[in-house]
């Protein structure tokens, strides 16, 4: 019997020593942060998804050009909306979202603050000569505005302008040369000089050519929009509302002369087409 108290003393001592072990260890870790205590702010961010009309353009979407999804190294640049001294630029490195080590170690946060970002860190306008993907990219400017929940804010990106994508049909094989659009402040945010874009041509050859653009968004903006091919120049001259996030195709036939058949409209969160109204 002596034995047995003997052994189970042991074991008392022994489970005594390893907790005092195990909290001593434990002890210089980092627990839950407090509410109201300053912490990293952690970010997700993606793009609102875009429905397109089935034939208004040709499939390009292996250029992303017009930014679906972000991809490894993308950068958003992030503000808090109360603070524009407080910005850091953030990158993605396929898995997650990280401060950039070159604009510091990134924005702190205790909560409930709300921040805005954008996309891409580069823009500066939009471009008048939009004539290839990378000139349409960087006029894209795309904008997101989140409330952080503790420290975690997620954001969804649209776009800060509208977009213009004309379709022309003709009777006959024809190579197209260049699409403008012509108006008062087609490109300046509250300007009202005359300005103007050359489109990104998707397709400009055979019968069905295609073109898109970047536009500044406003209402009751008057616009030309002319069409130049291997066969001579052809233009039209109208008024649109134009909100922004949304794709207006202008949709015409040609054989002497350009025709307006039908304007739609694409809203970013459309489910279907959304008819434009009358060819105006």
């Amino acid at each position: 019997m002596k034995r047995i108290k003997q052994s189970l003393l042991k074991a008392a001592s022994f489970i005594g020593c390893l907790s005092l072990l195990l909290s001593a260890c434990t002890s210089g870790e980092q627990g839950m942060p407090e509410p109201g205590e300053l912490q990293p702010l952690e970010i997700t961010a993606d793009i609102e998804p875009q429905t397109r009309a089935a034939g208004t353009e040709p499939d390009v979407t292996a250029t992303n050009y017009d930014k679906r999804a972000f991809v490894t190294n993308d950068r958003i640049r992030v503000t808090n909306s109360k603070n524009a001294a407080t910005t850091a630029d953030y990158y993605y490195d396929g898995t997650r979202w990280l401060p950039v080590i070159a604009s510091g170690s990134g924005i702190t946060t205790t909560g409930g603050e709300t921040f805005t970002a954008f996309y891409p860190v580069s823009f500066a306008t939009i471009q008048a000569i939009q004539t290839s993907y990378d000139a349409f990219w960087k006029s894209n400017k795309l904008v997101a505005s989140a409330t952080a929940i503790g420290n975690q804010a997620s954001f969804r990106f649209i776009p800060a302008a509208a977009k213009i994508t004309v379709v022309v049909e003709y009777i006959a094989d024809r190579t197209g040369q260049s699409v403008k659009v012509k108006g008062a402040a087609v490109l300046t945010m509250g300007g009202t000089a005359s300005e103007e874009i050359t489109l990104l041509g998707l397709k400009t050859t055979g019968t069905k050519h295609t073109y898109v653009g970047i536009i500044n968004p406003g209402n009751s903006k008057y616009f030309t929009i002319t069409v130049v091919t291997n066969n001579g120049t052809q233009a039209y001259s109208g008024t649109k509302d134009l909100l922004a996030g949304h794709n207006y195709i202008y949709n015409f036939s040609s054989t002497n002369n350009l025709i307006l058949n039908s304007v739609s409209v694409e809203g970013f969160n459309d489910q279907k087409e959304v008819s434009g109204g009358e060819a105006t």
